[in-house]
């Protein structure tokens, strides 16, 4: 890098006298390359060249960076391009008392071969400003391009605007959060979990480029996710649902819906700034203190639409259990002639036993069978008669008994009484947990009844030495139903 240094003076005053005093113009440059300081090493320089001035001149030399931007491969940079020298003089020699100011000279690197030379402006009034404001939210529109213009204000007026570089911005920041997070259970399924949430709000300026849940064990030592689900197919207008595969029956998980976009993931870190005693007590907008204090919106357990009876138990502290509801318990109905006992099968009503395990053929349902709904009906399809006083629809829960030690086979039984007997009864019953009810077994036809009475009135109508010509037997049906066979 080489300098050429010029100095000039302005007024009526001899070059002789001036010449006297400092350097006479020179006839070659100035290499400040490999001289460590370089500015510093100029400044010496020039020193140098004063012709015994006696009125005890000085200089200064200041340097900057000169660069330009530049594109490498994805990302833009800057690189540098060289130096800007500025030269400041001082003392009397180059004072008024000679007649008129000597001009301060810009002197910028540059080849010694084409060297760049101040146009003489008395560059010591130039400023270089660094100005910032801040713009109020209100006044602003997240995602709508804002231009902006600068110019600079003096005693004698407003000088010409210039746009700024880039002459536009967007404000813009991380995303909002989601919103109407929920997460439940999948009634078919125990190693599964929906989650379904509505797009962010509010809109800062850039809408998500995708969503990120996390799932938690909630039992876990580590903090980090166990599981994640990524959704790049963005619509903000429609409800987002995905269902999470793969989990562990029985394992209480805690979900969390993380929005991305190009600036970060989750809300923007003043989000957790707020005091939840303060805004979030008073303001139904802030109903949800935990997920601006974690900048991402925690999943609410909720029961799926069209569940029966489903409850979650531990949904104020966002946990949930995967777990899938109790599939068809095995059933047992007291039917004669496989049962005689009076305790399991009587003329007016009819025991039904069933079995409903936490584990079945290697498949967990996640969480054990609490109750049983057993149901009776005089009609196969289990539906309430629409004749007034007539009832053919009949139902009872047992709560449910344990076969084992920890608490996993479920077991119960139910004596039905207040039977007719002889009358055609089906029944049907279903398990329940947390979930919700299970599907019913099929239905089981079953007749109360009992052994026949004697029958009555036989006729014999002829009889031989050797044989019973005929034999009229009177009827017997006190029993429940018609004797099949005579002995």
């Amino acid at each position: 890098m080489l300098i050429q240094k010029l100095f000039r003076h302005t007024g009526n005053v001899d070059t002789e006298t001036v010449q006297a005093y400092f350097a006479t113009p020179p006839s070659s440059c100035f290499d400040v390359s490999n001289t460590g300081n370089s500015a510093e090493s100029f400044r010496s320089h020039l020193a140098q060249n004063f012709d015994n001035s006696p009125f005890d001149e000085s200089l200064t030399v200041s340097r900057s960076t000169l660069t330009e931007p530049y594109e490498s491969g994805e990302s833009s940079d800057t690189r540098l391009i060289g130096y800007e020298y500025h030269v400041t003089f001082s003392g009397q020699g180059f004072s008024s008392t000679l007649g008129s100011p000597v001009e301060e000279l810009l002197i910028m690197s540059s080849d010694c071969g084409v060297p760049f030379v101040s146009n003489g402006v008395d560059i010591s009034s130039g400023v270089v400003v660094d100005v910032s404001t801040n713009m109020d939210s209100g006044s602003l529109t997240p995602g709508v391009n804002i231009y902006v213009q600068v110019s600079a204000v003096n005693t004698n007026g407003v000088g010409p605007f210039v746009s700024a570089i880039p002459e536009a911005e967007t404000p813009k920041s991380q995303p909002g959060l989601a919103q109407n997070c929920q997460v439940s259970a999948v009634p078919t399924t125990s190693s599964s979990l929906k989650v379904a949430w509505d797009g962010v709000y509010p809109n800062h300026g850039q809408v998500p480029s995708s969503y990120r849940i996390d799932f938690y064990d909630v039992d876990a030592v580590s903090s980090d996710p166990v599981a994640s689900h990524l959704v790049d197919d963005i619509d903000e207008s429609s409800r987002y649902s995905i269902i999470k595969e793969d989990l562990i029956p029985g394992k209480r998980y805690k979900v969390l819906v993380v929005p991305v976009n190009d600036l970060g993931e989750g809300g923007p870190s003043w989000f957790s700034d707020f005091n939840p005693s303060g805004v979030f007590g008073v303001n139904a907008q802030f109903d949800t203190p935990h997920d601006f204090l974690e900048r991402m919106c925690h999943a609410v357990p909720t029961c799926e639409s069209g569940s029966v009876e489903c409850n979650e138990v531990d949904a104020e502290n966002f946990i949930i259990v995967a777990r899938a509801v109790p599939p068809p318990p095995s059933i047992d109905v007291g039917t004669y002639p496989s049962v005689s006992n009076q305790n399991r099968f009587t003329k007016d009503s009819v025991l039904v036993t069933f079995e409903s395990p936490l584990i079945a053929d290697t498949n967990s349902n996640g969480i054990p069978t609490d109750k049983f709904l057993v149901e009776w009906s005089t009609s196969s399809s289990f539906l309430q008669s629409t004749e007034e006083g007539v009832d053919t629809l009949w139902s009872s829960e047992v709560t449910a008994q344990y076969s084992d030690a920890n608490g996993e086979d479920a077991v119960g039984e139910l004596l039905i009484g207040s039977l007719t007997m002889g009358t055609q009864y089906f029944v049907r019953v279903s398990a329940h947990n947390t979930a919700g009810y299970g599907s019913t077994t099929n239905s089981i036809p079953v007749t109360p009844m009992t052994r026949p009475d004697p029958p009555f009135g036989p006729i014999l109508s002829s009889l031989s030495a050797d044989s019973l010509a005929s034999l009229r037997p009177g009827s017997s049906l006190t029993d429940g139903t018609n004797a099949g066979e005579f002995i």
